[in-house]
């Protein structure tokens, strides 16, 4: 398994996943690592989307290869403030979506769209909530090219929560 980044997420997903192995995007872009799985984590700039191409280009025709997309429920239209960040992971999504339903690929590809993570005082999702569903995607004999990965507590909420907290530290 080939993890892109070299922090956070993508570290404890290569503890997690025992036979993983981590690298910068940039590394995985100039000299590509052969395995089965790809988890393309390393958000900077538009290079998930580089990385997905790459990876997609070769493994298109291979069945027993995956690749595995950290995206974000800030791709969805009329969510997210941070634009180049949303525009960022919809490029992703965009793409993985064509990949998946106008290709003819026979290689996985799922995108896992995170919501609020490891936040020290709103209600967020963990790593192990992030790996462990990254596991059963893996594990699954069905193809599941887009799942969100969220807290239960409602988003509205939390999103003014968000607010509140910014606006005090002001």
């Amino acid at each position: 398994m080939i993890i892109s980044g070299t922090y956070g997420l993508a570290v404890y997903l290569s503890q997690y996943f025992t036979d993983a192995k981590y690298y910068s995007v940039y590394k995985l872009l100039e000299e590509p690592v052969e395995d089965n799985i790809l988890i393309n984590c390393e958000h900077k700039d538009f290079k998930q989307v580089e990385l997905l191409d790459l990876y997609f280009n070769k493994w298109r025709k291979q069945k027993d290869k995956h690749i595995i997309n950290i995206s974000s429920r800030a791709a969805q239209p009329n969510i997210s403030k941070g634009y180049l960040y949303a525009s960022q992971k919809a490029a992703l999504n965009h793409y993985t979506n064509n990949i998946v339903y106008n290709s003819d690929k026979v290689c996985k590809v799922s995108t896992v769209n995170l919501g609020l993570m490891r936040h020290k005082t709103l209600p967020s999702i963990s790593y192990q909530d992030v790996a462990d569903t990254i596991e059963s995607i893996i594990n699954s004999d069905l193809d599941i090219p887009d799942i969100t990965v969220q807290h239960p507590a409602n988003y509205k909420q939390i999103q003014n929560a968000k607010r509140l907290n910014k606006s005090s530290r002001k």
